[in-house]
């Protein structure tokens, strides 16, 4: 059980010191960043939501045209 915990223990130290470097090079990338003007790359307004289209309703005729050339599109490949 010691080997296992000694284990444990080796592990979380070498992942804790990439952590730090991983913090260390993040913070530098957004100070470079900052320096150029583009900021941390979040955006400072919220997104507008999009307008959503309108949908075009079909009338009964139109529905059945359809239908009829959609049966006719699916039995020419089904006999091809």
């Amino acid at each position: 059980m010691a080997d296992v915990s000694a284990t444990l223990r080796k592990a979380l130290t070498q992942l804790q010191g990439q952590r730090s470097r991983l913090d260390r090079q993040i913070s530098a990338l957004q100070n470079a960043l900052a320096a150029v003007g583009g900021g941390t790359g979040r955006r400072t307004k919220p997104a507008k939501p999009k307008a959503r289209r309108a949908r075009r309703k079909l009338t009964a005729a139109q529905k059945t045209a359809i239908s009829k050339r959609m049966k006719a599109y699916w039995a020419k490949r089904k006999k091809a």
